[in-house]
């Protein structure tokens, strides 16, 4: 006797479990097959998605993190404000980190956000937001205090936009996508601890 957990699927479907900051998810996914790529792989992009389980991630406030890692609140303040932490969520005044959010290592990691709306209520200086959806930022290797950003749309992936910026600069836009609830950081982990 066999136990089957899955109902077996038509061809270009697929399972995928995916486990995040924000949680863990099952989504049964379609992919549309374009060919081969130059490498001889198959070249397949995923053109429908469908959520059937989600368990999302216990919230903790700055106080809480700060305790679970052995700092003090206004260490993780500053990692939240300095884009350390990047998987934070604003309400209201308070901060509050999902719980599998690990605490920041030394250096610089690339990060990409993305949202699926467009942002309104762009402050000043960040009103061209609204012509992209996605943002990849990258450290300049040869200079550590200034960095590329990136901006794509997710219908042409494509960069349709490239600027320099200043660590503050960089700092203060990251600050500003992590406390926006339309904005998503994308760069999921698989946690093996």
């Amino acid at each position: 006797m066999s136990t089957r957990l899955f109902t077996e699927l038509e061809d270009w479907w697929a399972y995928e479990l995916t486990l995040s900051y924000d949680g863990i998810y099952l989504f049964c996914n379609h992919y549309n097959f374009r060919g081969l790529a130059p490498d001889n792989k198959l070249d397949m992009v995923c053109d429908q998605e469908f959520i059937l389980l989600s368990v999302k991630s216990e919230l903790l406030t700055v106080e809480q993190y700060a305790e679970q890692y052995g700092v003090e609140s206004v260490t993780v303040r500053q990692w939240i404000r300095r884009g350390k932490i990047r998987t934070a969520t604003k309400y209201g005044k308070e901060w509050r980190i999902p719980i599998l959010t690990e605490p920041p290592t030394r250096g610089y990691s690339p990060a990409s956000y993305s949202w699926k709306q467009p942002l309104t209520e762009l402050p000043k200086g960040y009103e061209f937001l609204v012509a992209y959806d996605k943002v990849l930022i990258l450290q300049i290797p040869e200079a550590k205090r200034q960095y590329q950003l990136f901006f794509s749309t997710t219908a042409n992936i494509e960069i349709k936009k490239c600027i320099q910026v200043t660590e503050a600069e960089k700092e203060k836009l990251e600050l500003f996508l992590i406390a926006h609830p339309l904005v998503k950081y994308d760069m999921d982990f698989l946690r093996t601890d």
